[in-house]
């Protein structure tokens, strides 16, 4: 009896060693699993579809940011509140099938031991809800370029250390899960900036990484994406192929979807050029130019022009004018200067009025109130000979406000002026338009008095080519959405490979009163399913984009804030279709 006591005694000790042992080979970071069960299915590319199984399917997901814009350890990752296994759950339920799981390659660096704890339970808890992972290195090794509002970081075109660093760091990712279908593809750069002015560095990078992937994982597929910019600056200039192929069969193309930006990101404070009200959608009277333009002669609008010498704020008003030419798609509300003029003119407050063939007013089709925002947003131009040398903004007097545009004299005999694109209109010929707006002088003069320099509001009005075979600009409907994505599907169809939109999304804001978030959303997948692109939603848990969104400012470990945003949550589950 004594020895089965003492055997009952020990077995607890003997068990507890055991779960011991056990729970340091699962956290060591060269631990592997055991051989699943099942064979491995892996996602695969098959001309321009993803297969698994030899079925076709259509990868859908929802981003994952895991906080990266914050200055977390990798030790803050496993007490993250980010998500949790219910999550994937939730992901699930929603209708989404995968997650792109974001990560800095900073984490990796810093403790490769703790960035594989954390991410190897990330994995193990998608598989368990029924979710693949995309790994998705959203900010490389020490560099940064996301955020133009803080500092960034270009280390990894400058630093052949660091490149490499980023590669290493990429090949030992794809040993330690070449054998995991729970895995669906490496996303192996976020949103490419690069400091050349071609953006061969990432051609020749991405090349890189493709290659010490394959020398250890033949298996998961490679997402390489668009170049988003160069010199250190988003965008790039049209003769640059933003698509590229690599030398890989297994790889899918990437473009990110947020377009028109000044609509998805209104409020959004970490843009160059932030817009507080962004509009509605659809709205087929906010027009984005889309192809090639062409100015309708002797069919200008004009107020008067600033009156000579000093004068205070002063409402100037071209009165009604019908616009009869049939041709007239487009309008844009201008200020000009004919010089030679002396002096300086402030400008503020402009806009346009539209009337119906009954003089009717049919309301304001365009509104600038040239605040602090959108002062940003104009920019001055002048004919091939002009100067835009005296164009400023300024920051100290405005009509309201504290803002103005001015120009402080055009001494060339030229036109200049000032315009901005996000103020083009739709025209309807037969009615009539009115442009108001006000002006402000200091020594104004003409530099000759026999000359007739003037400054003053103008409206001018488009058509488009004849023969376009695409229109010179298109309403904020589902016909520019299908048109600002074409150039990538072409690529894709082109080399007949797979396309993805790994990011697509819009601010939270867009979902209130009726500013039509749910019916962006709407378009935007049925495009997406439509043309079987991969994508994922921006993103699940965030402040401002978030399917879920924080409940207060504060990054609480302890508490996990969870506050979905209704009208998201619904338009989703109405959209997507079962997963596969």
């Amino acid at each position: 009896m004594r020895c089965r006591e003492e055997s009952l005694k020990r077995r607890p000790v003997l068990l507890s060693a055991l779960i011991l042992l056990f729970a340091i080979l699962a956290a060591s970071p060269d631990a592997h699993a055991d051989p699943p069960d099942r064979p491995a299915s892996f996602i695969k590319v098959e001309g321009r579809h993803l297969v698994r199984d030899g079925k076709r399917l259509t990868l859908r997901a929802v981003n994952f940011s895991n906080f990266y814009f914050m200055d977390l350890s990798p030790a803050d990752l496993l007490e993250s509140p980010h998500h949790f296994s219910s999550d994937f759950g939730r992901v699930r339920a929603l209708g989404f099938g995968a997650v792109r799981f974001a990560f800095k390659g900073d984490w990796y660096d810093r403790d490769r031991t703790t960035f594989f704890r954390w991410l190897d339970r990330n994995v193990e808890m998608a598989g368990e809800n029924g979710i693949v992972l995309i790994l998705d290195l959203h900010t490389p090794i020490g560099s940064f370029w996301l955020d133009p509002t803080k500092p960034t970081n270009f280390d990894i075109w400058r630093n052949p250390k660091i490149q490499q660093k980023n590669i290493e760091m990429w090949k030992d990712i794809a040993a330690r899960y070449r054998d995991k279908d729970a895995i669906a593809a490496f996303d192996i750069l976020n949103e490419p900036v690069t400091l050349d002015e071609t953006g061969q560095q990432w051609r020749d990078l991405a090349a890189k990484l493709v290659k010490a992937i394959r020398e250890v994982d033949k298996n998961h597929v490679i997402i390489v994406g668009a170049l988003y910019g160069t010199e250190g600056k988003y965008g790039t200039d049209d003769d640059i192929e933003r698509h590229f192929l690599v030398d890989d069969a297994n790889a899918l193309y990437d473009f990110h979807f947020y377009e028109p930006i000044r609509y998805t990101h209104q409020s959004a404070k970490w843009l160059d050029r932030p817009t507080d009200d962004g509009g509605r959608y659809p709205d087929p009277k906010v027009l984005l130019p889309t192809g090639s333009q062409v100015l309708i002669p002797n069919a200008r609008i004009s107020t008067s022009p600033v009156v000579s010498g000093d004068s205070d704020w002063q409402l100037y008003d071209s009165g009604r004018v019908t616009i009869a030419d049939r041709t007239a798609v487009a309008g844009l509300p201008i200020v000009v200067a004919r010089g030679p003029v002396h002096g300086t003119v402030h400008i503020d407050d402009v806009t346009v009025i539209e009337y119906d063939r009954t003089g009717k007013i049919v309301g304001e089709v365009a509104h600038d109130p040239l605040d602090e925002e959108r002062v940003l947003h104009w920019y001055p131009w002048a004919d091939q000979t002009g100067d835009i040398s005296r164009f400023r903004t300024a920051w100290e007097t405005g009509f309201n406000d504290d803002n103005s545009l001015v120009i402080a004299g055009a001494e060339k005999n030229r036109i200049s002026g000032w315009s901005s694109d996000d103020n083009f209109f739709a025209v309807v010929p037969g009615h009539s338009y009115r442009i108001v707006g006000r002006l402000k002088g200091r020594g104004v003069r003409p530099s000759d008095p026999r000359q007739t320099g003037r400054i003053q509001l103008e409206i001018d009005f488009y058509k488009n080519p004849d023969g376009a075979t695409r229109p010179a600009f298109i309403g904020r409907t589902k016909q520019l959405l299908e048109h600002k994505m074409k150039d990538s599907l072409e690529f894709g169809a082109k080399h007949n490979v797979p396309m993805s939109v790994m990011e697509f999304g819009l601010i939270g804001t867009a979902f209130k009163g009726k500013r039509g978030g749910a019916a962006w959303l709407k378009d935007i997948l049925e495009l997406l399913e439509k043309n079987t692109v991969a994508y994922a939603y921006w993103e699940y848990h965030g402040d401002t984009m978030g399917v879920f969104v924080r409940n207060s400012g504060a990054f609480e470990f302890a508490h996990p804030p969870i506050r979905t945003n209704p009208k998201l949550v619904n338009a989703l589950e109405g959209a997507l279709k079962p997963t596969n």
